[in-house]
């Protein structure tokens, strides 16, 4: 979480959705301030790295926070947890289907509804479009930012389409429903927003 007294807003993070980016953009640009469980912290990487209970002197402030393609999440999710947790497969296929039927919220694989829940969030910026709908925030005065994309994997593996076959993309679209539904995104593997994701 991220809090701003002179823009009276304050940013939520959604794991595997750009936290590192907006963290540091947030940070650098605006000069939000990082909140975790003991409070403000000049440490941006401090845990816990998501935290969601706002200060009662902030809860009035305008909330935002950002979504992702719950594809490219599975895959962002896989990629940074495979072979971190003793028993967790190594490979995607696998390690999807242990995560999401094994392991029901099992860690970066939890719904982002889950997380919408808790932040009850005014603004919600897509990850695919992240600096478009950033402009749309109203400290932002419409102008459209460049915000650096930190800590990206993207250049590391293929697309992330091409890590699904049909009876993984299915797991993922009956897990992850809600989130296709509530946030909009096609349950239809989509090619063209493949390299756009943080």
């Amino acid at each position: 979480m991220m809090i701003s007294e002179q823009y009276r807003a304050v940013f939520l993070s959604m794991p595997k959705a750009g936290t590192h980016s907006m963290y540091y953009f947030l940070n650098e640009a605006y000069k939000f301030v990082r909140y975790a469980k003991r409070g403000p912290t000049v440490d941006l990487s401090a845990n816990p790295y998501h935290w969601y209970v706002i200060p009662d002197e902030f809860k009035a402030f305008m909330r935002f926070t950002t979504c992702r393609n719950p594809f490219a999440r599975a895959v962002g999710a896989w990629w940074t947890t495979r072979g971190g947790e003793m028993g967790a497969p190594a490979e995607f296929k696998d390690h999807v289907r242990w995560a999401i039927t094994a392991r029901p919220g099992y860690g970066a694989f939890q719904k982002q509804s889950y997380y919408l829940d808790l932040c009850e969030p005014g603004y919600i910026l897509r990850c695919e479009s992240l600096d478009a709908d950033f402009a749309v925030l109203p400290f932002c005065n419409g102008a459209t930012p460049e915000i650096p994309r930190v800590h990206s994997f993207a250049h590391e593996r293929q697309p992330w389409p091409l890590y699904y076959d049909h009876a993984t993309a299915d797991v993922v679209r009956e897990y992850y429903a809600e989130d296709f539904e509530r946030l909009g995104y096609s349950t239809e593997l989509d090619y063209e927003l493949a390299e756009t994701v943080i």
